[in-house]
């Protein structure tokens, strides 16, 4: 070792470092276990590599939208609640809550079922009819018009105009016409679909209770959270107490 030239130095410490098991003791992130060949490429093909999951989420601790729901306490609503609710509740108070948001800030089921509905029909309606409106305003600009411009962009502006406010007016007229009757429509389906629910079993009264019981439990959630937490830090006075007292 003695005579080792530059050279031959050199050429020891590439193989030394070139060997695999140096590699693998040194670089660990780039070593690969063997795995067959469509593993490879459904993880490639895979954007959110499904296959993976399972095995990384092993190792992985839980986190913190994991942690929210544990050492809080199931909240139960008991039966001589709802009755006392029920029992101060008037129909003038459901016909309030109608009409009022609750206290996730969004309105009744029922009525947002029925809104939802409604502008969507009304709006499938209002996209085809333009086309139908359009087309009548372009018939009527070029039969009708008689109106000579000076230039083709007036022309051609005036021509726009009249076939915006055409289909505009078509649209909007049958949305409305829409709208009055989907209105109607689920005014006389939610009759018969209420009493065919009377008939399979479920009352107006049951579904009433069910949703008074979800207000509660959600009233109970509020207030848990608004609790104040108690104060668990030990004052000056109380160490010092405890410091003079006899061992």
């Amino acid at each position: 070792m003695d005579g080792e030239t530059k050279t031959h130095r050199l050429w020891r410490a590439f193989c030394t470092y070139s060997h695999p098991a140096h590699n693998a003791m040194t670089y660990p992130q780039v070593t690969k276990q063997n795995q067959p060949l469509y593993k490879d490429i459904l993880k490639m093909l895979s954007p959110i590599q499904t296959l993976h999951a399972a095995e990384e989420s092993e190792d992985k601790p839980k986190t913190s939208i994991e942690k929210l729901g544990q050492g809080r306490p199931a909240i139960l609503i008991s039966d001589e609640e709802i009755r006392e609710y029920l029992s101060k509740e008037s129909g003038k108070d459901r016909l309030k809550a109608l009409f009022t948001k609750g206290n996730d800030g969004k309105p009744h089921p029922d009525l947002m079922a029925m809104s939802v509905v409604i502008q969507c029909s009304a709006g499938l309606v209002f996209m085809g009819t333009c086309v139908f409106g359009a087309k009548a305003a372009r018939e009527a600009f070029l039969t009708k018009q008689h109106q000579v411009y000076t230039t083709k962009f007036m022309a051609q502006r005036a021509y726009n105009d009249a076939l915006m406010i055409g289909a505009f007016k078509f649209g909007g007229k049958w949305a409305l016409k829409t709208m009055l009757f989907t209105t109607l429509f689920l005014g006389v389906g939610g009759i018969f679909f209420y009493l065919t629910q009377t008939l399979g079993g479920e009352t107006m009264q049951q579904r009433h209770y069910w949703r008074v019981q979800e207000k509660l439990r959600q009233k109970k959630e509020v207030e848990l959270l608004n609790e104040p937490k108690p104060d668990n830090t030990v004052s000056p006075n109380m160490m010092e107490t405890s410091e003079r007292l006899p061992s």
